[in-house]
Order: structure tokens, then sequence, then C-alpha cells
């Protein structure tokens, strides 16, 4: 159901899900209170893994963002299959391993890029990973305000406001309802200084 909590921060570790099909938005809360948008996890994403293979407390929060299918595994289950199926657990390295390297580039941009640039390299991130290609353009199936852009870019909600009518004065995205659209992937790739997505 949407905005069903799913996982909550600080909670202890004790299962895994895996989205079969369905949207969910990870946040979490600083030391000082203050909620931040994490990622986001679509269809065929596993959630909760790293709390269940370390032992520790969940670390962030998971939110339904709409009505979806979803598969729960115990952790003590989850952890055995790892270790009996080697190529499943090679697999799971190489999701942690891209978002980690997905971590380090939004670390990256926050010192070397300015908030449109970083807002459109996240929309490019989106839009590989939930993106619809229609023509030039790339429909993002995630509902997102422009206070969760800023979030996942580390802007504050003016200045992630401020991003986005830019984006959208030059033409480069738009909103559909709640839907994000690029307009011209490559127009935004050239824009976003990002180098080797092309085809």
């Amino acid at each position: 159901m949407k905005g069903h909590p799913l996982i909550r921060q600080g909670d202890p570790s004790s299962v895994v899900y895996l989205l079969l099909d369905g949207l969910a938005t990870v946040s979490a809360h600083t030391e000082n209170g203050t909620p931040t948008m994490v990622a986001v996890r679509a269809s065929g994403d596993v959630l909760g893994e790293m709390g269940v293979v370390s032992g520790d407390v969940r670390f962030a929060s998971v939110l339904v963002a709409r009505t979806s299918l979803i598969s729960t595994i115990h952790g003590e289950k989850f952890k055995h299959f790892l270790q009996e199926a080697p190529a499943a657990a090679m697999a799971l390295n190489r999701v942690l391993g891209e978002r980690l390297r997905q971590a380090n580039r939004r670390r990256l941009d926050f010192g070397g890029y300015t908030a449109e640039i970083r807002v459109a390299r996240v929309l490019l991130e989106l839009g590989t990973c939930h993106g619809r290609p229609d023509g030039m353009r790339v429909v993002i199936d995630v509902p997102l305000t422009q206070t969760d852009l800023g979030a996942l870019v580390g802007a504050s909600e003016a200045t992630a406001q401020r991003a986005v009518k830019e984006l959208r004065r030059l033409e480069l995205m738009a909103y559909e309802g709640r839907r994000i659209v690029i307009i011209d992937r490559d127009r935004l790739i050239d824009f976003a200084d990002v180098s080797g997505t092309k085809p």
C-alpha cells in the first residue's frame, strides 16, 4: 500500500524484502533529525539486505511509493542462501558495489558542480534505472517532488526549486502530473557534463 513503512531506521534487521513489482523510497534521519532521501528502489531491487548481512540495525527507512508486490525473506534463510549459492552472493556484491559508486559520485558532484548540474545528473541516473524511452524523451515513472530531488543531490528545497526552474526554462526537463520527463536526453547529458553515456 502506498505510504506503508516497510523498514524503519534503527529497527533490528531480521528480514530482507524483494521488490517484485513496485516502487519504494529510501530515506534516513541525520543526527539532528533532518530527513534526507537517500535513494529510489524499483522492481527487481532487494531491500534491507545490508543490515541482515552485517547484523546491524536498519540504517535507513523505506516507504512504499505505490501499490507494490513484495516478497519477504527471513534473514537467516537469506544468509544461508548466499552461502549455498556463490553466484547469487557475487551478484549481490555487484549490486552493492554499484550503489556505493552512485553514492560516491553524488558526494563528488556536491563539491564540484552547481545544483542545476547535480539535478541533471540525478535525472540521468533515474532515467537509466527507472525511465521509459519515448522518442527523444525519457519518462521517469517515479513520483518525486522538487524537494525529493533536492534531497537526492544534497540541496535545500529553495535551491532545488531554482535548479528545476532553470532546467525547465532550458527545456531539458518537464513535469507531467507527478512524473518527470527528460525532454532531450542527449542535450541533458551535454548540460550535465557526463561523458561516455551517449550511444
